[in-house]
């Protein structure tokens, strides 16, 4: 049976998503403990991660998940949450009837909630190294923020998109790679490519958080524009 400082964490998880109303976020009914054992029960989600979806669907099928995920992120955002481990296999995507895909965000396991006066995390930051941002692979706690779940989105949608992560290899390769160096053009992967749905990825992907979206609902907006055919925001690299 879980200690006292377990339980405490996983009840604190689980409150965190349960705060959360959104369409696209796993619901939390009931946390509770039975026989010494604690347990979430959560809504029943009919599908598969995009992580083994993401064969059978279309580059704007892909897009438009992301875009429904990114509004989901924001709602948690503004309740003062951050996920920390965006990836592929944390999003559960539901084949409707008309053949649409509905997305979910899952595991909030990571996620802490944000003080809001220092805007410091509370509790340990960990993450998977193909999909996490560099100042997470710093171990920078401190400046965890929105911005490092836009990343996440960015890595996950490279993947989707490429078929692999921005960065590839054992742990240690990535998380030097993911501090050093620029990941692989997406066109060097499919050069059907739009370069807008490029640029898009790539602002996602900036090292530095600052040059990242701002919001995540400014990344779902952008890819809202990306997929009506609208000018997006970003701008390449090297413009200015």
């Amino acid at each position: 049976s879980f200690d006292t400082r377990q339980r405490r964490h996983f009840e604190r998880e689980a409150r965190a998503q349960a705060s959360i109303e959104h369409p696209h976020i796993c619901k939390i009914y009931e946390v509770g403990e039975v026989e010494g054992q604690p347990y979430i029960a959560m809504q029943l989600i009919q599908g598969s991660s995009l992580a083994n979806l993401q064969q059978v669907m279309t580059r704007d099928d892909k897009v438009r998940a992301i875009q429904k995920v990114a509004e989901a992120l924001h709602a948690a955002h503004v309740q003062g949450l951050i996920h920390r481990d965006i990836k592929p296999a944390n999003i559960l995507v539901e084949r409707r009837l008309d053949g649409t895909f509905w997305p979910y965000l899952m595991d909030f396991g990571l996620a802490r909630e944000v003080d809001s006066n220092t805007q410091t995390s509370l509790g340990g930051a960990e993450g998977t190294p193909a999909f996490m941002a560099p100042e997470q692979a710093r171990g920078e706690k401190q400046r965890l923020d929105a911005r490092t779940d836009i990343y996440g989105l960015g890595s996950t949608l490279y993947s989707a998109v490429a078929g692999r992560p921005p960065f590839v290899g054992n742990a240690t390769d990535v998380l030097v790679a993911l501090l050093l160096d620029e990941p692989p053009r997406l066109r060097t992967f499919d050069p059907a490519v739009p370069a807008a749905l490029e640029t898009i990825i790539g602002k996602c992907l900036e090292k530095e958080p600052a040059r990242r979206y701002a919001s995540a609902q400014a990344l779902a907006e952008d890819l809202g524009r990306y997929l009506e055919g609208a000018l997006i925001r970003a701008r390449p690299p090297g413009l200015l």
